[in-house]
């Protein structure tokens, strides 16, 4: 169950289908938007493009919280959500998202605030990581 402020599940609301791949490679978090390519599963690599709305998800098979990263080769669990879902993902570094904003793929499986690229989620709340030096996780709304 999430606590009020840091929840410890990456589905907050709804229900995703469920999935899985071989990593291809390591740091793959819970809560990254991946993609899967014939089986290999990766953090999303286009900036600002379409994307299957799929979360990677914390192996609860073997104990792992969503602070665990896969490893190069593991078998990466991830859920594909669909639009009103809320998922507790990131931004990455050097962003400052206010409730509301809507976001795009950063490229690395975190959110950044829409230039000109294709929404996928929406901001439940404010986050300031522009001092971060690492992502931030934040609530989101899939749309």
């Amino acid at each position: 169950m999430p606590s009020n402020n840091t929840p410890k599940i990456i589905f907050l609301k709804g229900c995703p289908m469920g999935k899985e791949g071989v990593a291809g490679a390591a740091g793959i978090l819970p809560g990254m938007l991946v993609e899967d390519v014939g089986g290999t599963v990766t953090a999303h690599s286009t900036v600002g493009g379409v994307a299957v709305p799929a979360f990677a998800r914390p192996n609860e098979v073997v104990g792992d919280g969503i602070d665990t990263a896969y490893a190069d080769g593991d078998t990466v669990l991830y859920g594909v959500a669909y639009s009103g879902m809320e998922v507790y993902s990131y931004i990455s570094d050097g962003e400052n998202i206010a409730a509301g904003d809507y976001l795009e793929s950063g490229g690395n499986g975190q959110f950044v605030t829409v230039a000109a690229g294709l929404a996928l989620v929406k901001a439940l709340e404010t986050v300031d990581n522009t001092a971060g030096g690492a992502p931030a996780r934040m609530k989101v709304e899939v749309i």
